[in-house]
């Protein structure tokens, strides 16, 4: 019989996260620091600084509230919305140049979540797919697959970029 394990998640500040899943850290003494990013690796928080372009593409970038990074004025829908077009590298704050794409199908109380992370060194989508059946993961595996493959899956939706860990 298969064996059962509950999935891995982080917990900070009273949340929970789960494995993959990014936040700023909430500091009491200074509230949320925009310009830490933290991620859940397994149960593990990995928290790193986010570095700030030097140069930006206008005169005067501006400073938003809840962004790290200052922004050219008139780019703001770019900068909030995740569903928008990430191939301006000027949302992202310094080295996350790898997309990464979700995919999550649900039936029959069963959930398959997909997180493909496109590489370049070889040229290819890493696939990590998670069965979820009520809570509990049921099954995890990896599926490499070309990126040409990958360009023909359309149920995939861009979230956000990382970096290759060091």
């Amino acid at each position: 019989s298969p064996v059962l394990c509950s999935l891995p998640v982080c917990v900070s500040n009273g949340k929970t996260y789960s494995h993959g899943e990014s936040w700023h850290p909430n500091l009491r003494a200074f509230g949320i620091v925009e310009c830490v990013l933290c991620t859940c690796n397994v149960t593990k928080q990995e928290c790193k600084k986010i570095h700030c372009p030097n140069r930006y593409p206008c005169k005067h970038p501006q400073k938003i509230d809840g962004k790290c990074c200052k922004v050219c004025p008139g780019k703001k829908a770019k900068e909030e919305l995740p569903s928008q077009n990430f191939d301006s590298k000027g949302y992202f704050c310094g080295e996350e140049t790898m997309p990464v794409y979700e995919s999550v199908f649900m039936e029959d109380g069963e959930t398959t979540r997909k997180i493909a992370l496109e590489t370049e060194r070889p040229p290819q989508v890493e696939v990590h797919v998670w069965t979820i059946r009520k809570g509990i993961l049921q099954h995890f595996h990896i599926e490499k697959i070309s990126k040409r493959m990958f360009e023909e899956l359309h149920h995939f939706k861009l979230v956000t970029r990382t970096t290759l860990s060091k």
